[in-house]
């Protein structure tokens, strides 16, 4: 196999926008896959859903291949952007609100799981943050979730949005004030 490099990507890229070259496409999904489901796993703590996010997502990704252009931002950039706003419309779905409302033997079991691991009082403040996070308008949303689960910087958030630096600051640090407020109720 070998080594990917942003040449080897963009190849794959124009392979699969001018020929939609099967074997290209599962070049990137090869490489982007893990990476997608953890930062999924990371704010759901479900396996089953962050592997179909993850699905949903490389869907998503391969049809808007043809629209994705290197000199707007790096494929990881621009991936990292579906995904966060693909994981917002999933909180705001119906189905999101539905499995909300109802109890499912297998979510217990999960749970149960996690408190054994990390303590019922850890896994409890991960729901009311995730909680107060979902509350937060979409491009807070995005800061948050990006920096906190995607591991960019605020400096790279603010090149993928092509917002000056000081917004995005001063978006992350209202959306942390909400966050805190909200946990603190």
């Amino acid at each position: 196999m070998t080594e990917w490099t942003n040449r080897v990507e963009q190849r794959h890229i124009r392979r699969v926008q001018k020929k939609q070259d099967r074997d290209a496409a599962e070049q990137i999904i090869r490489h982007y896959y893990d990476e997608m489901y953890r930062y999924f796993y990371k704010q759901t703590l479900n396996e089953t859903l962050a592997f179909d996010l993850t699905q949903e997502l490389m869907i998503r990704m391969l049809k808007s291949l043809p629209t994705y252009d290197a000199k707007q931002s790096s494929f990881r950039t621009w991936l990292y952007r579906i995904a966060s706003r693909h994981l917002i419309d999933y909180y705001r779905s119906k189905a999101y609100q539905h499995m909300k409302r109802t109890d499912y033997v297998e979510d217990w079991t999960m749970y149960e799981a996690v408190e054994e691991l990390i303590g019922p009082e850890v896994e409890e403040r991960y729901e009311e943050v995730m909680e107060a996070i979902q509350q937060l308008s979409p491009d807070l949303q995005m800061i948050v979730r990006l920096k906190w689960f995607g591991a960019y910087t605020l400096k790279e958030i603010a090149e993928q949005e092509h917002w000056p630096l000081s917004t995005v600051k001063t978006k992350y640090y209202r959306a942390l004030q909400m966050v805190r407020s909200t946990w603190e109720e």
